[in-house]
Parts: structure tokens; sequence; C-alpha cells
């Protein structure tokens, strides 16, 4: 990558941390599973690795001047403590919906906005998960809206985790939520408030795909003059809910992880309600005119392109590069980069993928993670608890 990073801290590699990590078996077949968000069953992640794991709890102290960057890592981590962290509010606090939204939400939007210097972000949804991994879990329990007139879009954000059926559970499969082209799938397709946001790169990139320009090549269409395409970007901003004592959550840094370890799949994601064809629509470049769907047909869900991972080849898996931050707070952030089209810009590849479900190009552009079994975990102590927010950012 051409970026440099030039603070530096002293890594905890001496301390020897390990984790245990599932990747997908070379040859594996793999199958879209059909449950929302929900990426293939465990058996389909084979390949089970023990790596060093590199704890960074110390950057956590250096705040904006902390070494892991998004622009050269895909991750960074803060202190931020939330007002739900003082009286009057408690642990409980934290599972009211309406406290989350009114509260910690706009606290989210502030800590995006400082970090990244985005002009506006939309909160898309915030997921709690406090249960040991399950197969299927309250994932695929979506909030709804009755969809009936063009003003209702359904609930955004959407808060899945939240009701008496219990929260969802890590994810212990090495996995990238977007590729480049799930990510564009995603701001046209997710909901109504997002594809309004995203109007000026959506209208940007159509002219670009009407005039033959390919998927994979709107890369090379950034910000380049007046038919440029603005910078948007989608972030997930992970913080517990109690003291992280298994299965935390690791991050591979996008400045080593060989594009030759991807994989492409698709994942089933919801469709939003009452978006405007003009902007859902996935134009095909070689018939710009085809209509994707006829009109008032949108299906309930659509395919987004993921990625995810084969294990390292290296023998010790360096390439990997895991991160994580031990015993992780309440009050300690992790900001995650699920895709940047900057990024992209700056880092893209043209290589095909011939494995998988999915069909993008490999192109850096989001972080590689997972939840991991350190090693020596208490495997009988209590569930992990954790929110994470997804929002998606544009400058």
């Amino acid at each position: 990558m051409s970026s440099t990073v030039t603070a530096t801290i002293t890594t905890d590699e001496s301390s020897g941390h390990k984790g245990k990590f599932r990747y997908v078996g070379r040859g594996t077949k793999l199958e879209v599973n059909p449950n929302l968000y929900h990426l293939p069953p465990l058996a389909s992640f084979n390949d089970v690795l023990t790596l060093r794991v590199t704890d960074i709890r110390q950057s956590l102290s250096l705040g904006d001047e902390s070494p892991y960057t998004l622009s050269h890592h895909g991750f960074t981590a803060r202190r931020e403590p939330s007002r739900l962290h003082s009286v009057p509010y408690d642990r409980s606090s934290w599972n009211n919906e309406q406290l989350v939204k009114d509260v910690y939400m706009p606290e989210v939007v502030d800590l995006v906005k400082k970090v990244t210097g985005c002009k506006s972000v939309v909160v898309e949804s915030g997921v709690m998960r406090s249960n040991v991994h399950t197969e299927v879990d309250t994932l695929t329990k979506e909030p709804e809206g009755d969809g009936s007139d063009e003003n209702d879009a359904g609930p955004c954000p959407r808060l899945i985790g939240f009701s008496s059926a219990g929260g969802a559970s890590p994810a212990p499969k090495v996995h990238l939520d977007f590729s480049p082209l799930g990510a564009r799938a995603h701001i046209r397709k997710y909901h109504r408030k997002t594809a309004l946001a995203a109007r000026p790169v959506i209208e940007a990139e159509n002219k670009l795909l009407k005039s033959g320009v390919k998927w994979n090549e709107l890369k090379d269409h950034y910000q380049k003059g007046d038919d440029g395409v603005p910078r948007f970007a989608i972030f997930s901003i992970w913080r517990p809910l109690k003291i992280v004592n298994r299965d935390p959550l690791a991050l591979s840094s996008c400045a080593s992880f060989p594009i030759s370890d991807y994989v492409a799949l698709d994942i089933v994601q919801p469709t939003g309600k009452n978006i405007p064809r003009e902007l859902s629509q996935m134009i095909d470049p070689a018939d710009p005119l085809r209509k994707e769907s006829p009109e008032g047909e949108e299906p309930p869900t659509h395919l987004s392109d993921s990625y995810l991972a084969y294990a390292p080849r290296d023998a010790e898996g360096k390439s990997h590069n895991w991160h994580f931050i031990s015993h992780q707070e309440p009050t300690e952030v992790l900001i995650i980069q699920l895709f940047d089209n900057e990024m992209e810009a700056k880092t893209g590849s043209q290589q095909v993928l011939g494995n998988g479900n999915g069909s993008s190009d490999v192109s850096v552009s989001g972080v590689m993670h997972s939840a991991f079994e350190l090693e020596g975990q208490d495997k009988d102590s209590e569930a992990r608890e954790s929110l994470e927010v997804r929002v998606v950012a544009f400058w």
C-alpha cells in the first residue's frame, strides 16, 4: 500500500497471545446461507489455525496519534466513554432501544466525523450480541415497518438482538462483510435513508456505468474531474458492554492480508422499502437500459457480495497480522472499516476470483475480522456482550 505509518509503539508480541482462527478450507464447496446476514455454517470453516495475535491496548492511550489507522490498517481504536456509562444510566440502559437511539447513536455519529473527517453519517443498524455462537440467531429477525407509503421505509437504524428473544452471537469465521460490489449494492438497496444520502455517489457511478464503465473499473474514476465519484465508506463501531473474557474480536491489517487469500461469497441482506428505482437499480454496463426487476416488484431480499478467507500460506501466519484489545472494556471502541472507495482507488487489484459464489473482483477496501478463541480463555465464562453500530459515511 502507498501510505506509510510514522508513529510507533512497542507491540505486545512478547506476551505470546495466540488464538484459534477458522478459515474456509481450500477446495471447500460454499453455498449461500438463506438466513439474513448469515455466513456459511461453521463446518465450511474447516481450516482451523492457532496464530499469534498482537495486543493493541497500548495504542488506546495515544488517541488520534495511534499508529493503527483506517487508511493503512483498516481499523483503529479509541477510549471513548458514553453518557450511558454515567449515572443515572447503568448496564441495563444499553438494552433500552430508545436510549441507544437517542443517546448513543448521536455519539457514534460524532465519533465517526471526528476520526474520519467525513461530512455526514447515516446510522443504519445496531446489533446486540449476547449469546455464545449458534449457527442461526436473532440476526434473521428483521424489525419491520409496513411500507404503506413512500415515506415509510421501515426503521432506520434497524436494531437487532434487543428483543426478549435475546441477542445475536459472535461469528468465529474470518470474513469481510462487503466486497466493493457488495458495498455498492448495499447503499442502493439496504434502506431508503441510505440511498437518498448516497444519491451523489450513486448518480455519479450510474452515469459511468451507462457509458460502458464496468463495476470493477469504478475505482479508476474516484474523484476525477466533474464526473468523478465522491467518497463514501462503511464502518462498524464495535463496543463491548462488559469486559471481554471470551471470544474477543480480532482484526487483520489491510496492509498485509494477501488478496490471494480472499474468497468471494454472497450474503443475503434485506431490501429496503420505497427506495427510488433510479437509485436502487444495479445497472448492467453491457445493457444499461435493462431493468433489474419490473416496476413494483423489488424482491424483499438481495444478495450482497462479501469476502471469506483462506488460511495464510506462510508457516507462522504473519501475513494475516491479527490484532485485538486484551480484556477490552466498555469504554474502549474499535472502529472497523468495512469498505472505503478511497482505499479501493489506491490499492484495488484487477485480479478476478474464481472461488465461491461471489462475482466481484478482488480489491483491498476493508478489513478482515473474526471472533476468535483466545488461548487460555475460560470456555465456561458468560457469553461476550457487545454492541456494533454500522454506519455509512460521506465526504
